[in-house]
């Protein structure tokens, strides 16, 4: 009987874990929309290798901050920008400020 009642904790506990992290990610795709249009300071981690494409650096960032804001989001944020002497690698953090478009893919943001 003990591990009947221990299998249903087991399930019950997943099921609650399972529930507040989607409720993180949804949380971070609506902030994300409601930012569509907007000039907005994002702060993140570089999350691949930079890549050069016809004169623009090309790379995604996640581990997002918003406006200067503490509280990191579970986003992607697609980034596309003129080539600049600027060096930065995968690991980099990076703070950037831009005008926030709809993302397309697994990506919330495309700046």
């Amino acid at each position: 009987m003990h591990s009947f009642f221990r299998i249903v904790f087991a399930l019950a506990a997943g099921v609650i874990v399972g529930l507040l992290s989607v409720s993180s990610f949804v949380d971070a795709k609506n902030l994300a929309k409601q930012l569509i249009d907007q000039t907005v300071v994002i702060s993140g981690t570089v999350a691949n290798d930079p890549k050069i494409q016809e004169k623009e650096v090309v790379f995604v960032i996640d581990h997002i901050s918003y406006n200067y804001s503490t509280e990191k989001q579970k986003s992607q944020v697609y980034v596309k920008m003129p080539s600049t002497s600027i060096d930065f690698e995968k690991f980099d953090t990076v703070t950037l400020s831009g005008k926030a478009q709809a993302g397309f893919g697994s990506y919330d943001l495309y700046f």
